[in-house]
């Protein structure tokens, strides 16, 4: 265990040995430490380490580390100096390839602190076993990143993380606490958080928030759009959908697992995406457009030029705003929103959000005709502007849906607004 200190004496190379105080390359037992210079440091290929890495005490570093392919893995068995194990205050970071990754791979239990400055990095991982990491500040990335969580605890300490994707699928022994915490999942097209096995895993989210902006999704059986899998676990709330966004491109976000939640926010008030096609027997041509949901799968994304050809399965409908046997139509893709899983039950302390006339908010099951549940333990739910479809709730606490809502295949669910409180008035002679 030594201090080996960046002095950038010959080059940009972090894998020159004169560049470093102590003569040689840092280690895994090494505690980096950036001193007064200019001078760039290159990480290159894969295969970097040290125990730790910071700014020297009063030290100005003017230079950058510049990241390239490959990883940089921090830790040994015993904790960093001053239980650090990484601090960019004071230092810039300059990333040339999103592949590159932050690996923390720790086994002390002694908990360290990660803190990443204002630098905006790529994709991290927690994955040393036994280890402990407390966050020191906002982790932001950008959208094709992922913070992967697989042994060890990480406490997010109550800091907001803006990144692409969150991965802790795993079986070792590991602990999340994400309580207090705001997850921004602004990756598309992807899982974007994956709990497919929690063996091993302890989780608190107290407090928390998961806000998914873009509100895309993944429907069963395809490779497009986004999708939630959340394990049977309980969360904080979730938030889904942005007013900034313009124009859907994917249907809504699917949820699977039957999780508890504090409250559900579904902002997805925007217009479905006008698509044109023409429609024969159990097949349809996309023409322009797209996506187009065919029961639980979705085809046909981002078409604007050619055709694609679709077959109507047994028992699959299509969402059309006219008659089938209209030869050529302007159809609606799904319009954003969320589905749960088939079977599924959510239950939540709230459910929110309203659309708009012409923006519906959409609530559905992830298969056109089979339902998913939600549950309340108190307090009514009140909301409008939805196109809820193959949901049941329980028939108290009341569900208002809202009288310009459109409920399909529901059950319990009142197609209006609560009614207004009475107010009794005593009349004393």
């Amino acid at each position: 265990m030594a201090v080996n200190e960046w002095l950038g004496t010959t080059n940009e190379e972090w894998s020159t040995t004169t560049n470093w105080s102590r003569g040689v390359v840092p280690e895994a037992s090494d505690d980096v430490q950036f001193s007064t210079t200019s001078r760039n440091c290159k990480l290159g290929a894969a295969g970097r380490k040290c125990r730790s890495l910071k700014l020297k005490s009063g030290a100005t570093y003017t230079g950058k580390i510049i990241t390239a392919a490959g990883a940089l893995s921090i830790g040994d068995a015993t904790a960093g100096e001053g239980n650090v194990a990484l601090d960019l205050t004071g230092i810039t970071v300059e990333v040339t390839n999103e592949s590159w990754t932050l690996n923390f791979v720790s086994t002390s239990g002694t908990q360290q602190t990660i803190n990443f400055g204002s630098q905006s990095v790529r994709n991290v991982k927690v994955e040393g076993t036994g280890s402990s990491y407390l966050l020191e500040s906002e982790l932001k990335s950008v959208a094709a990143s992922t913070l992967t969580h697989t042994k060890g605890t990480f406490t997010s300490n109550g800091k907001t993380i803006d990144i692409g994707l969150f991965s802790g699928t795993g079986a070792s022994t590991r602990t999340l606490n994400i309580e207090n915490s705001l997850f921004k999942l602004k990756a598309e097209g992807v899982t974007l958080w994956d709990f497919t096995t929690t063996t091993g895993l302890t989780f608190s989210a107290a407090g928390s928030t998961i806000e998914i902006p873009n509100a895309n999704a993944q429907a069963v059986g395809t490779s497009i759009g986004s999708l939630f899998i959340g394990g049977g676990k309980t969360f904080g709330n979730l938030t889904v959908g942005n007013s900034a966004v313009t124009a859907p491109t994917q249907p809504a976000l699917e949820v699977t697992g039957s999780n508890t939640w504090a409250t559900i926010a579904n902002n997805t008030s925007k217009a479905p995406k006008a698509i044109t096609a023409s429609i024969s027997g159990t097949l349809l041509t996309v023409t322009a457009g797209g996506p187009v949901a065919i029961g639980s799968a979705l085809v046909g994304a981002g078409v604007t030029t050619g055709t694609v050809v679709l077959k109507r399965e047994s028992g699959e409908t299509w969402e059309l705003s006219a008659s089938q046997t209209v030869a050529s139509e302007s159809m609606e893709s799904f319009a954003p929103g969320i589905v749960f899983a088939v079977g599924s039950t959510q239950t939540v302390t709230g459910y929110e959000g309203n659309g708009k006339s012409g923006a519906p908010a959409r609530l559905a099951s992830a298969k056109p005709g089979e339902q998913f549940t939600m549950k309340k333990a108190s307090g009514q739910v009140s909301v409008d502007w939805q196109r809820i479809k193959d949901s049941k709730v329980d028939a108290e606490p009341a569900w208002y849906a809202g009288a310009n809502s459109v409920l399909t295949n529901t059950t319990n669910w009142k197609g209006e607004a609560p009614p207004e409180s009475a107010t009794a008035i005593c009349i004393l002679l």
